[in-house]
């Protein structure tokens, strides 16, 4: 492999950093797809969540009225929207109702993962120039710096990958297991909602288009890319230890004349 790459060592970490510059697309790409539902809610005294019509959050009063109306108006439906309906107006105006709270908790979710996958997608970035502060980009021949940097970062960078592969598996369950539901707050808590508000509740068409956004195709899509990078990272860091190896006969020479010119 070393052989084969001889020469690429600049082309492999370009690509590797190309690599991760998508990861971050993506990250910036889920985060405008899945940061579209903002539920208003509030706190008591002691710390249970109340989510109503009307909450008081960060000091502006932020209406939830479009998706209480909803569930208000399609208990008294026939059975074409009894998916969502039956299961959720139940205790859905209760605070602390499962429904409310699944919402609440499908929400954080999603904000914690968009913060992760941007956050670790930057530092994994950063983390690249290492290879160029220490020349694995360029030297011909490499030594043991060489070779910390090019197993280490590419080794911190899969682990980031692979809790971000785990995180997005557990966002995807979560989803699977409210998807309708969430589909209502996501169509509902649009700024325009009160304009089909009232079609929605004949026609499941309407909350589909008005959350088409809400799906678990972006997170498998995540999943693939981070499985890419930890791949790729792979293949770095074997990259550098082959090459290491392959070069140790020329590194022990130059070394050996620095020691005899230093006597």
């Amino acid at each position: 492999m070393a052989n084969l790459f001889k020469n690429k060592a600049k082309l492999i970490l370009i690509i590797y950093i190309i690599i991760l510059a998508l990861l971050l697309v993506f990250g910036l790409f889920f985060m405008t797809n899945y940061i579209n539902v903002h539920i208003a809610y509030s706190r008591d005294t002691e710390g249970f969540i109340e989510i109503t019509e009307r909450s008081r959050f960060q000091s502006e009063l932020i209406t939830n009225e479009n998706l209480f109306k909803y569930f208000a108006q399609a208990s008294d439906m026939p059975d074409t929207l009894s998916r969502v309906a039956k299961s959720a107006f139940g205790g859905f105006l209760d605070e602390c109702s499962e429904e409310a709270l699944a919402i609440y908790d499908m929400h954080n979710q999603l904000n914690a993962l968009n913060n992760y996958i941007v956050v670790t997608s930057i530092v994994s970035i950063a983390l690249c120039a290492l290879f160029f502060i220490f020349s694995n980009n360029n030297r011909r021949i490499y030594y043991k710096s060489n070779l910390y940097v090019g197993i280490l970062v590419p080794l911190v960078i899969s682990v980031l990958s692979i809790v971000g592969i785990v995180l997005l598996i557990s966002a995807m369950s979560s989803l699977s297991a409210n998807l309708d539901l969430y589909k209502v707050a996501a169509a509902m808590t649009k700024s325009d909602a009160d304009k089909f508000v009232d079609a929605a509740l004949t026609d499941w068409s309407v909350i589909e288009a008005n959350s088409s956004s809400v799906n678990v195709i972006t997170m498998i899509v995540g999943i693939i890319a981070n499985i890419a990078v930890v791949g790729y990272s792979a293949f770095v860091a074997i990259f550098t230890m082959r090459k290491y190896k392959s070069t140790g006969k020329e590194r022990e020479e130059i070394i050996s004349r620095a020691v005899t010119a230093n006597d």
